[in-house]
């Protein structure tokens, strides 16, 4: 529930905030403003009500066999086979039905015609005048 508060809290009411940030760049140093909010608001609650759970847990204020405390699947990540070397037909053959290959066919089709308003709405965007074929046909291709 916290999390959920944070998200609406950060994209909704804090996104117009600009965090200072200075970066070096060409020699210089220069400091501007990040909207880091309006870019990062799910990062940012996930994060943030993690790091409440991580201290609240190292505080002691959640029992054990809370779902709250960070220290519940400890384990889980050193038990996790993270290098696997995949064979070929390790889950059976492969199998082809017609509503799967009629599936993909429409999410290329589809994918195909949107392409297309994205060039134009490129186009649009960077004030050209008219697309040229050539153009248009890398939607296709």
């Amino acid at each position: 529930m916290g999390t959920v508060l944070l998200l609406v809290l950060f994209s909704q009411y804090m996104r117009d905030l600009h965090l200072p940030i200075c970066v070096y760049r060409s020699g210089g140093c220069r400091c501007g403003r990040l909207p880091f909010f309006k870019l990062f608001p799910v990062l940012s609650a996930i994060v943030f009500m993690w790091a409440l759970c991580a201290a609240l847990t190292a505080a002691g204020v959640f029992p054990e066999g809370s779902p709250a405390r960070t220290d519940a699947r400890a384990g889980l990540l050193a038990r996790a086979p993270w290098v696997r070397v995949p064979y070929p037909f390790q889950w059976g053959w492969p199998r082809f039905t017609v509503a799967g290959v009629v599936g993909m066919l429409a999410g290329v089709v589809a994918s195909a015609i949107e392409s297309v308003g994205d060039y134009y709405a490129c186009a649009r965007q960077e004030e050209l005048e008219r697309i040229l074929l050539k153009e248009k046909k890398r939607a296709f291709v």
